[in-house]
């Protein structure tokens, strides 16, 4: 008869982070697995996927620094909807891992106690838990095509951000194009600085100073009016004329000659052509 041994309140987990698909045949590892000790009693299933996936990141770093150089320049493709899988027992082959959560945590890890104690080497419990990545080549895909969905959301997150100054029009537009096809989740709080992003932010600047040129002299030219310099008994006196009646007298059309910018207006045409000497 077999004695049940009551589980400990704190117990060793030995994580190993491989490459490869869950449940599959993998037998490479990213790096040699590591231990830390977890209150499996205390600690909920979301204080250990914390210490897993802090763990795992590091990991990933370690990865990607030490193949950055290499040939192939592979990458491990880690995200939060990582899944922790555990080995029950020592001969539980990798196809039968279980992927613990919150409901199976504290069974999974009594089903793995008690098959320990049911062998006959003993020896320290360890609790074996396994993550795995799949591998990508960085070298053939380095980015992603760039839809116009995830353009306009990169663009709201931009505007979002709290800085001294948002990118204009034409800087918006490009930064946004070139983080929509990062591979990786883009920085939106650095932007780029390259020469190209300070080419256009100019652009950007000089259209809005242009911009608020217009206005100003748009909203100048709608006045009936306006200041107008005159010399009386040798000084200068400002006075307001009517812009309207200035013009018939000087024999000019109703509107801005020299506006930045104006809509099309509709000018009468002159009821006879001027004899045309040059070309007859």
């Amino acid at each position: 008869m077999t004695l049940l041994v009551p589980l400990p309140t704190t117990i060793t987990v030995f994580l190993s982070v491989k490459v490869g698909k869950p449940h599959g045949e993998s037998r490479t590892y990213a790096e040699p697995g590591a231990s830390f000790a977890i209150d499996i009693i205390n600690e909920s299933h979301g204080v250990l996927r914390l210490k897993v996936s802090e763990r795992v990141a590091q990991v990933v770093q370690r990865y990607d620094a030490a193949h950055a150089t290499t040939k192939d320049r592979s990458t491990l493709l880690f995200d939060e909807t990582f899944s922790i899988l555990l080995k029950p027992a020592a001969t539980t082959p990798q196809a039968k891992y279980t992927v613990i959560d919150e409901s199976n945590i504290k069974d999974i890890v009594k089903v793995a106690w008690n098959n320990h104690n049911k062998r006959n080497s003993g020896g320290d419990f360890k609790l074996e838990l396994f993550v795995y990545l799949e591998r990508q080549d960085r070298s053939s895909r380095q980015i992603r095509r760039s839809d116009p969905k995830r353009r306009a959301e990169l663009a709201q997150r931009i505007l979002s951000q709290d800085r001294q100054s948002q990118p204009g029009p034409s800087e918006l537009q490009y930064v946004r194009t070139v983080l929509s096809q990062q591979l990786i989740e883009p920085d939106i709080v650095n932007l780029p600085e390259n020469p190209t992003v300070l080419q256009l932010r100019h652009i950007d600047h000089e259209c809005a100073a242009l911009q608020s040129e217009r206005e100003a002299r748009l909203a100048q030219s709608e006045l009936d009016y306006r200041p107008l310099r005159l010399m009386v008994n040798g000084s200068v006196v400002n006075q307001l004329v009517n812009i309207a009646d200035l013009r018939s007298i000087l024999g000019l059309p109703q509107f801005d000659l020299y506006a930045p910018y104006r809509p099309p207006i509709e000018v009468a045409a002159p009821e006879t052509n001027m004899h045309d000497i040059d070309h007859e």
